[in-house]
This record gives structure tokens, C-alpha cells and sequence, in this order.
């Protein structure tokens, strides 16, 4: 029973060691039709499993939830199975060699660890608190076709008449504050109106 314990110990210090290794920020050049597309795979521990996110820089995407990250025997895989995405690769080193596949499309694709130091983006210019105005995240129903938007409102502090203005994103994902490549620009905007 001793040796039991024991084992089961040794099973479950190797699993988190195991996991640590791959914990990171991970990056590659995924090259389709002779053209680059840097991705990021940021993974991490929660509890006793791994989570990561995506990011795709020049398309603008961050964050973007990875639905299954497993990590055994030093074989990633990751998973969004609503973009049709699946990544399979083994750790060797600080390199993890794979292949990317999107739909019907399977590509070689080599992830490196990023390294501390590396460039991180500076964004001085996003609003920080405490703010002199007022904000508020508001909630509205379509009433026709039941959809519900959902948005934040900043107002000057004074009770004096304001105009009014709607920013809306255009085409692609992006969140309420149209971010892009980590700047923000509607709240930069709304922040200076609201001043």
C-alpha cells in the first residue's frame, strides 16, 4: 500500500512538472500561399488543467479561447473546434514541431517558446482609473427580433446637455472597444469625449 501512495505521488508531481514545461507564451510563422501569419498560443495552469488562448496579431485576434489544451508524453494538442482548428505537435527543447491544420488545410507549423525580454506592446494612451467622468456598461433588447447589445456609456460629470455619439465596430470580430493588435481605440475616443 506504501509503494501505492508512493507511486501515485511520483505520477502526480510528474504530471505537474510535466505541465510546466509547456506553460508559456508560444509563437510561430504559419506559411500559407508563400505569405507569413504569425500566430500565439498562450498557455496556462488552472488548477489541474491546462487553458490557453490564441492570438493572431496581423488579423488582429487575441484572446481567442482554445476549447482543448492537452499536454501528454510531450504532445501538445490544441483544439477551437468552432473555427475548425487543431494543432498537434511535440516539445523538443524550447521548439514544439507540429502540424496546424484550419478545415480541409494541414501545415507543417514549429511554435517557439517566446523569451522574456522580447517586445511587448506599450499601449500608454488606453484610459487608466479613476476616471473624471462617468461610466456605466448598459443592456438594450431589440424588442423585433429579441437581440440583446450591449455596450458602455461614458458622460461628463456636469449635468449640462452633451451630445451624443454611438461608436459602432465594423467587420470582424472585435470586442466593444474595437481593439486591434492590443490598442483601443473606441475607448481612447470615448474617453476624450467624455472629458
Amino acid at each position: 500500500m506504501k509503494y501505492l501512495v508512493s507511486s501515485i505521488l511520483l505520477l502526480f508531481n510528474f504530471t505537474i512538472l510535466s505541465s510546466q514545461e509547456i506553460k508559456g507564451t508560444w509563437k510561430g510563422d504559419l506559411e500559407v500561399q508563400g505569405t507569413k501569419l504569425p500566430l500565439v498560443f498562450n498557455i496556462k495552469q488552472n488548477e489541474n488543467k491546462l487553458v490557453s488562448t490564441m492570438d493572431s496579431p496581423m488579423q488582429g485576434a487575441k484572446d481567442i479561447p482554445v476549447t482543448s489544451t492537452t499536454f501528454e508524453k510531450n504532445e501538445l494538442v490544441l483544439s477551437i473546434p468552432t473555427m475548425q482548428i487543431h494543432y498537434k505537435g511535440v516539445l523538443k527543447g524550447d521548439k514544439i514541431e507540429g502540424t496546424f491544420s484550419q478545415g480541409q488545410m494541414s501545415l507543417p507549423f514549429t511554435l517557439s517558446r517566446k523569451k522574456d525580454g522580447e517586445a511587448v506592446l506599450k499601449r500608454p494612451q488606453t484610459p487608466q482609473p479613476p476616471f473624471n467622468y462617468n461610466v456605466e456598461d448598459v443592456t438594450f433588447i431589440n424588442p423585433v427580433d429579441k437581440n440583446t447589445l450591449t455596450g458602455t456609456l461614458t458622460t461628463p460629470v456636469t449635468k449640462k446637455d452633451f451630445p451624443v455619439v454611438v461608436l459602432i465596430s465594423g467587420s470582424g470580430q472585435q470586442n466593444r472597444n474595437c481593439e486591434l493588435f492590443g490598442h483601443q481605440s473606441f475607448w481612447v475616443i470615448a474617453d476624450d469625449f467624455a472629458k
